[in-house]
Protein backbone atom coordinates (compact mmCIF):
# COMPACT_ATOMS: atom_id res chain seq x y z
CA UNK A 1 0.00 0.00 0.00
CA UNK A 2 1.20 3.58 -0.64
CA UNK A 3 0.85 5.88 2.33
CA UNK A 4 2.32 9.32 1.53
CA UNK A 5 5.82 9.00 1.56
CA UNK A 6 6.54 5.60 2.44
CA UNK A 7 5.95 2.50 0.45
CA UNK A 8 5.44 -0.91 1.97
CA UNK A 9 4.13 -4.38 -0.44
CA UNK A 10 4.95 -7.29 1.20
CA UNK A 11 5.02 -5.84 5.19
CA UNK A 12 9.06 -6.90 5.01
CA UNK A 13 9.94 -4.70 2.86
CA UNK A 14 9.54 -0.60 3.82
CA UNK A 15 10.83 2.41 0.99
CA UNK A 16 11.01 5.56 2.33
CA UNK A 17 9.95 7.83 -0.80
CA UNK A 18 8.69 11.25 0.15
CA UNK A 19 9.05 13.45 3.38
CA UNK A 20 6.27 12.84 4.99
CA UNK A 21 5.56 9.81 6.96
CA UNK A 22 2.90 10.84 9.14
CA UNK A 23 1.02 7.50 10.39
CA UNK A 24 3.82 5.42 9.87
CA UNK A 25 4.81 4.24 13.40
CA UNK A 26 0.93 3.52 13.32
CA UNK A 27 0.95 0.40 11.08
CA UNK A 28 1.34 -2.94 12.36
CA UNK A 29 3.99 -4.24 10.27
CA UNK A 30 6.85 -1.67 11.48
CA UNK A 31 8.73 -4.37 13.73
CA UNK A 32 8.78 -6.57 11.51
CA UNK A 33 10.14 -5.14 8.27
CA UNK A 34 13.43 -6.64 7.60
CA UNK A 35 14.46 -4.31 4.89
CA UNK A 36 14.38 -0.53 4.64
CA UNK A 37 15.46 1.31 2.00
CA UNK A 38 15.95 5.78 3.08
CA UNK A 39 17.79 7.02 -0.29
CA UNK A 40 18.82 10.38 -1.39
CA UNK A 41 16.70 12.33 1.40
CA UNK A 42 17.56 10.11 4.59
CA UNK A 43 18.61 13.97 6.41
CA UNK A 44 15.30 15.07 5.44
CA UNK A 45 13.07 12.69 7.28
CA UNK A 46 13.38 11.96 11.20
CA UNK A 47 12.59 8.37 11.05
CA UNK A 48 12.69 6.53 14.94
CA UNK A 49 15.52 3.90 13.63
CA UNK A 50 14.78 2.01 16.90
CA UNK A 51 11.47 0.84 16.27
CA UNK A 52 12.11 -1.39 13.37
CA UNK A 53 13.33 -4.45 15.57
CA UNK A 54 13.32 -6.98 12.90
CA UNK A 55 15.48 -5.07 10.38
CA UNK A 56 17.83 -7.17 8.82
CA UNK A 57 19.08 -4.77 5.63
CA UNK A 58 19.46 -0.97 5.49
CA UNK A 59 19.89 1.04 2.19
CA UNK A 60 20.93 4.63 3.70
CA UNK A 61 21.74 7.85 1.28
CA UNK A 62 21.83 11.44 1.37
CA UNK A 63 22.62 13.78 -0.73
CA UNK A 64 23.39 16.35 2.24
CA UNK A 65 25.98 15.70 5.16
CA UNK A 66 24.33 13.71 7.39
CA UNK A 67 25.73 10.96 9.88
CA UNK A 68 22.94 8.56 10.68
CA UNK A 69 21.49 8.03 14.39
CA UNK A 70 23.77 5.72 16.51
CA UNK A 71 20.04 3.64 17.47
CA UNK A 72 20.30 1.82 13.68
CA UNK A 73 23.91 0.28 15.46
CA UNK A 74 21.82 -1.28 18.30
CA UNK A 75 19.36 -2.86 16.23
CA UNK A 76 18.99 -6.34 17.49
CA UNK A 77 19.40 -8.11 14.00
CA UNK A 78 21.01 -5.47 11.41
CA UNK A 79 23.30 -7.93 9.07
CA UNK A 80 24.13 -5.30 5.91
CA UNK A 81 24.37 -1.55 5.71
CA UNK A 82 24.71 -0.27 2.53
CA UNK A 83 25.64 3.84 2.52
CA UNK A 84 26.61 6.29 -0.22
CA UNK A 85 26.38 9.85 -1.12
CA UNK A 86 27.64 12.07 1.73
CA UNK A 87 25.68 10.21 4.82
CA UNK A 88 28.23 9.14 7.15
CA UNK A 89 28.51 6.12 9.74
CA UNK A 90 28.40 7.00 13.50
CA UNK A 91 31.39 5.79 15.96
CA UNK A 92 28.92 2.97 17.39
CA UNK A 93 28.86 0.85 14.17
CA UNK A 94 31.59 -1.11 16.02
CA UNK A 95 29.19 -1.67 18.80
CA UNK A 96 26.49 -3.36 15.55
CA UNK A 97 25.95 -6.98 17.27
CA UNK A 98 25.22 -8.79 13.52
CA UNK A 99 26.34 -6.96 11.46
CA UNK A 100 28.57 -8.83 9.08
CA UNK A 101 28.21 -6.76 5.84
CA UNK A 102 28.76 -2.83 4.91
CA UNK A 103 28.52 -1.79 1.74
CA UNK A 104 29.85 2.00 1.33
CA UNK A 105 30.01 4.19 -1.92
CA UNK A 106 31.18 8.13 -2.03
CA UNK A 107 32.11 10.49 0.08
CA UNK A 108 31.60 8.37 3.39
CA UNK A 109 34.22 6.29 2.36
CA UNK A 110 36.87 9.03 3.13
CA UNK A 111 34.90 10.20 6.53
CA UNK A 112 34.73 6.21 7.84
CA UNK A 113 34.84 5.95 11.76
CA UNK A 114 37.78 3.48 12.32
CA UNK A 115 35.57 1.92 15.09
CA UNK A 116 34.22 -0.26 12.51
CA UNK A 117 37.23 -2.49 13.36
CA UNK A 118 35.66 -3.33 16.16
CA UNK A 119 32.18 -4.58 14.79
CA UNK A 120 32.44 -8.50 16.13
CA UNK A 121 30.52 -9.94 12.96
CA UNK A 122 31.73 -7.68 10.14
CA UNK A 123 32.94 -10.09 7.53
CA UNK A 124 32.23 -8.46 3.93
CA UNK A 125 33.35 -4.90 3.05
CA UNK A 126 32.82 -3.73 -0.34
CA UNK A 127 33.90 -0.03 -1.22
CA UNK A 128 33.72 2.24 -3.93
CA UNK A 129 35.29 5.92 -4.27
CA UNK A 130 35.41 7.79 -7.62
CA UNK A 131 33.78 10.91 -7.39
CA UNK A 132 37.10 12.94 -6.64
CA UNK A 133 38.83 15.01 -9.92
CA UNK A 134 42.20 13.95 -8.31
CA UNK A 135 43.02 10.29 -7.25
CA UNK A 136 43.53 10.20 -3.03
CA UNK A 137 45.06 7.58 -0.50
CA UNK A 138 43.40 4.37 0.27
CA UNK A 139 42.05 4.85 3.74
CA UNK A 140 44.11 3.20 6.27
CA UNK A 141 41.09 1.90 7.69
CA UNK A 142 40.41 -0.53 5.45
CA UNK A 143 43.63 -2.70 6.21
CA UNK A 144 42.35 -2.25 9.77
CA UNK A 145 40.06 -5.17 9.90
CA UNK A 146 41.33 -8.41 10.82
CA UNK A 147 38.07 -10.39 11.28
CA UNK A 148 36.97 -9.25 7.25
CA UNK A 149 36.75 -12.86 5.21
CA UNK A 150 35.44 -10.51 1.89
CA UNK A 151 36.99 -7.33 0.78
CA UNK A 152 35.78 -5.91 -3.00
CA UNK A 153 37.69 -2.17 -4.38
CA UNK A 154 35.02 -1.70 -7.03
CA UNK A 155 35.43 2.06 -8.43
CA UNK A 156 38.56 3.36 -6.42
CA UNK A 157 40.25 6.22 -7.41
CA UNK A 158 42.92 5.42 -5.04
CA UNK A 159 46.79 6.04 -5.70
CA UNK A 160 47.56 2.64 -4.95
CA UNK A 161 46.90 -0.45 -2.74
CA UNK A 162 47.90 0.20 0.58
CA UNK A 163 50.33 -2.92 1.36
CA UNK A 164 49.01 -3.07 5.03
CA UNK A 165 46.25 -4.79 3.19
CA UNK A 166 48.50 -8.01 4.19
CA UNK A 167 47.34 -7.69 7.85
CA UNK A 168 43.68 -9.00 6.51
CA UNK A 169 45.22 -12.64 7.48
CA UNK A 170 41.42 -14.00 7.10
CA UNK A 171 40.70 -13.00 3.31
CA UNK A 172 39.34 -15.24 1.25
CA UNK A 173 38.48 -12.88 -1.46
CA UNK A 174 39.90 -9.73 -2.58
CA UNK A 175 38.39 -7.82 -5.78
CA UNK A 176 40.24 -5.29 -6.85
CA UNK A 177 38.21 -4.03 -9.73
CA UNK A 178 38.72 -0.57 -11.62
CA UNK A 179 40.93 0.24 -8.65
CA UNK A 180 44.21 0.51 -10.19
CA UNK A 181 43.68 3.46 -12.73
CA UNK A 182 46.08 6.01 -10.95
CA UNK A 183 48.54 2.73 -9.49
CA UNK A 184 51.98 2.88 -10.36
CA UNK A 185 53.07 0.06 -7.92
CA UNK A 186 51.27 -3.47 -6.03
CA UNK A 187 52.24 -4.70 -2.81
CA UNK A 188 53.56 -8.14 -2.54
CA UNK A 189 50.62 -10.44 -0.19
CA UNK A 190 52.37 -12.49 1.33
CA UNK A 191 50.37 -12.82 4.23
CA UNK A 192 47.08 -13.55 2.69
CA UNK A 193 47.70 -17.06 2.96
CA UNK A 194 43.85 -17.77 3.18
CA UNK A 195 43.13 -16.19 -0.18
CA UNK A 196 41.10 -18.31 -2.44
CA UNK A 197 39.21 -16.03 -4.76
CA UNK A 198 40.99 -13.02 -6.27
CA UNK A 199 40.04 -10.62 -9.13
CA UNK A 200 43.08 -8.15 -10.44
CA UNK A 201 41.52 -6.62 -13.57
CA UNK A 202 42.89 -4.09 -15.90
CA UNK A 203 40.13 -2.42 -17.41
CA UNK A 204 39.06 1.11 -16.23
CA UNK A 205 35.54 1.83 -15.91
CA UNK A 206 32.74 4.67 -15.34
CA UNK A 207 35.29 6.95 -16.75
CA UNK A 208 38.12 5.83 -15.08
CA UNK A 209 41.06 5.20 -17.48
CA UNK A 210 42.93 1.96 -17.60
CA UNK A 211 45.85 1.40 -15.17
CA UNK A 212 49.07 1.45 -16.60
CA UNK A 213 49.95 -1.68 -18.99
CA UNK A 214 53.34 -1.86 -16.83
CA UNK A 215 51.67 -2.53 -13.36
CA UNK A 216 50.64 -5.92 -14.89
CA UNK A 217 53.96 -7.38 -14.04
CA UNK A 218 53.79 -5.69 -10.61
CA UNK A 219 50.41 -7.95 -9.91
CA UNK A 220 51.56 -11.11 -11.39
CA UNK A 221 54.87 -10.38 -8.70
CA UNK A 222 52.79 -9.35 -6.17
CA UNK A 223 50.44 -12.63 -5.97
CA UNK A 224 53.05 -14.89 -6.37
CA UNK A 225 52.78 -16.78 -2.91
CA UNK A 226 49.12 -17.38 -3.02
CA UNK A 227 49.04 -20.94 -4.12
CA UNK A 228 45.68 -21.49 -2.31
CA UNK A 229 43.58 -19.60 -4.65
CA UNK A 230 40.45 -21.65 -6.69
CA UNK A 231 39.27 -18.13 -8.54
CA UNK A 232 41.56 -16.11 -10.17
CA UNK A 233 40.37 -13.13 -12.15
CA UNK A 234 42.82 -10.80 -14.16
CA UNK A 235 40.91 -10.02 -17.39
CA UNK A 236 41.84 -6.69 -19.39
CA UNK A 237 45.59 -6.40 -19.02
CA UNK A 238 46.67 -5.29 -22.15
CA UNK A 239 48.20 -2.98 -24.55
CA UNK A 240 47.73 -0.89 -27.73
CA UNK A 241 51.23 -1.46 -28.61
CA UNK A 242 52.73 -4.82 -29.09
CA UNK A 243 56.27 -3.76 -28.07
CA UNK A 244 54.57 -3.34 -24.56
CA UNK A 245 53.86 -7.05 -24.25
CA UNK A 246 55.32 -9.12 -21.49
CA UNK A 247 55.70 -11.85 -23.83
CA UNK A 248 56.64 -11.45 -27.51
CA UNK A 249 57.93 -14.38 -29.76
CA UNK A 250 57.44 -15.76 -33.12
CA UNK A 251 53.87 -16.90 -31.74
CA UNK A 252 52.69 -13.66 -31.05
CA UNK A 253 51.59 -12.01 -27.75
CA UNK A 254 51.28 -13.55 -24.32
CA UNK A 255 51.96 -13.44 -20.84
CA UNK A 256 54.13 -14.50 -18.24
CA UNK A 257 54.24 -18.40 -17.86
CA UNK A 258 53.59 -18.74 -14.18
CA UNK A 259 49.93 -20.53 -13.47
CA UNK A 260 52.18 -23.33 -12.26
CA UNK A 261 52.37 -21.63 -8.86
CA UNK A 262 48.29 -21.91 -8.60
CA UNK A 263 47.85 -25.70 -8.53
CA UNK A 264 44.60 -25.86 -7.05
CA UNK A 265 42.64 -22.78 -9.27
CA UNK A 266 39.14 -24.41 -10.55
CA UNK A 267 38.36 -21.08 -12.60
CA UNK A 268 40.30 -18.38 -14.21
CA UNK A 269 39.92 -15.54 -16.13
CA UNK A 270 42.69 -13.80 -18.88
CA UNK A 271 39.98 -12.26 -21.35
CA UNK A 272 40.15 -9.43 -23.05
CA UNK A 273 44.33 -9.31 -22.85
CA UNK A 274 44.49 -9.56 -26.86
CA UNK A 275 46.94 -12.56 -26.60
CA UNK A 276 47.77 -15.27 -29.39
CA UNK A 277 48.55 -18.18 -27.55
CA UNK A 278 47.88 -19.56 -23.71
CA UNK A 279 51.28 -19.94 -21.22
CA UNK A 280 52.03 -23.37 -21.04
CA UNK A 281 51.32 -24.07 -17.77
CA UNK A 282 47.80 -23.20 -18.15
CA UNK A 283 47.43 -26.39 -19.89
CA UNK A 284 48.92 -28.21 -17.07
CA UNK A 285 46.12 -26.59 -14.39
CA UNK A 286 44.84 -30.37 -12.78
CA UNK A 287 42.01 -28.54 -11.56
CA UNK A 288 40.48 -26.32 -13.78
CA UNK A 289 37.50 -26.29 -14.90
CA UNK A 290 36.30 -22.95 -15.88
CA UNK A 291 38.86 -21.15 -18.64
CA UNK A 292 37.52 -17.74 -19.44
CA UNK A 293 39.82 -16.79 -22.72
CA UNK A 294 37.37 -14.02 -24.60
CA UNK A 295 38.76 -11.31 -26.32
CA UNK A 296 42.09 -12.88 -27.39
CA UNK A 297 43.24 -14.04 -30.90
CA UNK A 298 44.14 -17.59 -29.78
CA UNK A 299 45.71 -19.64 -32.56
CA UNK A 300 46.99 -23.02 -31.06
CA UNK A 301 50.12 -24.07 -32.28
Amino acid sequence: MVRKGYLCMDGKHLNIIGRDIEGLYDEPYVPSIEFLNVTEIANEVPLDYSLFEGLKTLYISSLEAYTFPKEICSLPLLERIVCSGKCLVPPEIGKAPKLEELVINGDCVLDMTETIAEAPTLRTLSVSHYGDAAPCEMPEWIANLPQLENLHLYLCFFSGIDPDINNLKNLRTLSIIGALSAAHDFPVLSNLKKLERLEVTGDGFNGLPKPPYGLFQKVLDGIAELSALTSLNLSGWRSRKKADYLVLNENGRSIPDVFDRYPNLVSLDISGMRIDFLPPSIHRLPRLERLEADGNNLVMH
